[in-house]
């Protein structure tokens, strides 16, 4: 029956394509809730033609779609995606953000150029398409399918409470998948076992906390007795990390973190051997790494916590010219990434007792926080899916995490299911202009979807009660 929903997915492009754009067509931001009424209210309507269950929940911050498809299966597939998009409004877009008419780019040869061709429209319309390939060959879902779709600027404010209030329900999936497309250019799938944690708030020290001044930015004239905020966050910003950038040195930030094991380690080794280094920077788009060699580099990627600095603001400065004074406050944004087995209070307590004891003066914002983790390669579901990529003859890169911040540990802790991360597609550029998908590709992963479903309903293995409940590992 398989093959069956192959050929009819095959035969179907033009209707895949079609979904595709009609998702990046209705625009859905997040940063200043465009259309997100719209994109909820359009997936809702495809998840009940499609002959599921569809329902809006309000979320704390943004509605969260929520879909069930019961085929009375033995297992259950949790997929998680985000149907919002970034601000499209950089000048550099050589088409209309929104327009996705196919077209040819660069040397990839067709894509769409558009808003949410790689971040995420494309994981939500590979997945729809999916389940449509099944209904429209005849053959039942061979698992159940339970979607779970948000929008979040950053961080997943509604998705906590959403998996708090239908946890009973959400209890029932035996996997959860993440079908981000993650391709390399040249075709090779890459897949993340996990994702790391995130600590996302604000270094701010005001003119006030320094000499009690409440006016707005002096001259320079006055900075021989009036303190600089600017010069004491970056000394505070200084004190955080060792002079190479690698390592964070505020006590007990990094609590009861755990050292890889020898698994980890030989995976990290294997997966070294495989990468070119230099294609590897290209696609990070840097000339060289802050570490010694790509295993170093790899290592930190993969193993170590990260605090990085990802703005910085004082007074005012034209491009050109020279800003004369003393600004009355200076803010700098903070992302810290965590390994799945660091605290996020221990990481937290160890900036804000070193900011008490150091820098009284400059306060720590929290804007927002969430744990992530990862699942052992030799779990069921991260096995079925590596076959999954074999059975289209591709061979996949498997990292042991990624540096991106999910909050994948409320599938893995709070349901208690395995997480999986991954789609044989290729885009890039989000959050930037000229954000595109290779079609081929776009089909690749529409097929992966389908296969991967079949591979996770009959795969072996079964796992000891979690969380209450029996069911596959």
């Amino acid at each position: 029956m398989l093959d069956t929903v192959v050929e009819q997915l095959t035969s179907s492009r033009s209707a895949q394509l079609d979904r595709l754009v009609r998702y990046i067509k209705q625009p859905s931001v997040a940063a200043t809730g465009e259309g997100i009424d719209e994109m909820t209210k359009m997936l809702r309507d495809d998840i009940l033609e499609l002959g599921g269950e569809g329902d809006i929940v309000d979320g704390a911050e943004y509605p969260i779609v929520y879909g069930r498809f019961d085929e009375g299966a033995q297992r259950t597939v949790l997929i998680h995606t985000m149907y919002d998009v970034a601000p499209a409004d950089e000048p550099e877009w050589v088409v209309a953000p929104f327009e996705a008419n196919p077209m040819v780019w660069r040397d990839f040869g067709e894509c769409v150029v558009a808003r949410g061709a790689e971040d995420t429209k494309s994981q939500v319309a590979l997945v729809y398409n999916a389940i449509a390939a099944y209904r429209a060959a005849g053959v039942p879902l061979p698992v159940n399918v339970i979607l779970v779709q948000e929008s979040s600027e950053i961080g997943s404010g509604s998705i906590a409470g959403f998996v708090r209030d239908h946890l009973e329900e959400l209890r029932q999936a035996d996997v959860v998948w993440w079908p981000l497309v993650t391709a390399r250019p040249d075709g090779t799938p890459v897949m993340y076992l996990g994702a790391k944690g995130g600590i996302y708030g604000k270094l701010r020290c005001p003119t006030a906390s320094l000499v009690g001044s409440t006016a707005p930015d002096l001259p320079a004239t006055r900075s021989n007795w009036t303190a600089n905020p600017a010069q004491r966050l970056v000394r505070a910003i200084a004190s955080l990390k060792s002079a190479d950038d690698r390592e964070v040195l505020l006590s007990g930030f990094y609590g009861r973190q755990k050292p890889p094991s020898e698994a980890d380690l030989a995976a990290l080794r294997k997966l070294a051997d495989r990468l070119d280094p230099q294609l590897l920077l290209d696609i990070v788009g840097a000339k060289r790494f802050k570490q010694g060699s790509l295993y170093d580099a790899l290592y930190d990627y993969c193993f170590t916590s990260e605090l990085n600095i990802s703005g910085l603001r004082w007074s005012h400065m034209a491009e050109g010219e020279h800003q004369d004074g003393v600004s009355v406050e200076a803010v700098a944004s903070i992302d810290i990434r965590t390994l799945d087995n660091q605290s996020i209070v221990d990481a937290v307590g160890a900036l804000e007792r070193h900011l008490a004891s150091e820098f009284p003066e400059v306060g720590w914002e929290m804007l927002n926080s969430y744990d992530g983790d990862r699942v052992p390669v030799d779990n069921w579901a991260v096995q079925a899916m590596i076959s999954t990529y074999e059975s289209m003859g591709r061979t996949p890169e498997v990292w042991p995490t990624t540096a991106a911040a999910i909050a994948n540990s409320l599938w893995t802790r709070t349901v208690g299911a395995p997480w999986l991360m991954g789609a044989p597609a290729h885009a890039s550029g989000k959050h930037g202009a000229n954000e595109y998908i290779i079609i081929s590709t776009f089909y690749e992963a529409c097929e992966f979807g389908v296969r991967l479903l079949d591979r996770l309903a009959f795969a072996p293995g079964r796992q000891p009660p979690l969380n209450g409940r029996v069911g596959p590992q």
